[in-house]
């Protein structure tokens, strides 16, 4: 499971399962560019008020950086989660909707990606 929290936002998101990750390109500057899926289930859960979703879709995209051990999750076009349950949230978001969330996870141990030629 792997989290990451907004503290001034106070949300937390949180991959409920373990996902593959899938380098969709070569590392440029220790950068590599990923897709994570299948099978992307979400919860997102605010701390400072009462607005809770889960997500679920195929895919989302991404990037991994070895220096930091950082995997950045950032969701565009076809890899857009679908919310499956909402609560709060003053009916801004509802079941059915698509979203998208950025998020920064730390992986620990750190992985080192590269190519060889």
């Amino acid at each position: 499971m792997a989290v990451a929290s907004w503290p001034a936002l106070g949300v937390v998101a949180t991959l409920d399962n373990a996902i593959p990750l899938n380098a969709t390109g070569f590392p440029s500057g220790g950068v590599t560019p990923n897709r994570l899926g299948p099978n992307i289930n979400v919860t997102i859960t605010g701390t400072n008020f009462s607005c809770n979703m889960h997500l679920t879709g195929s895919a989302i995209s991404g990037d991994y950086t070895n220096s930091t051990g950082v995997l950045r999750v950032n969701p565009t076009g076809a890899l857009t989660l679908h919310i499956d349950a909402v609560s709060g949230c003053l009916g801004v978001w509802q079941v059915g909707d698509t979203a998208g969330f950025r998020a920064d996870f730390t992986v620990n141990p750190k992985q080192t990606i590269s190519h060889e030629s």
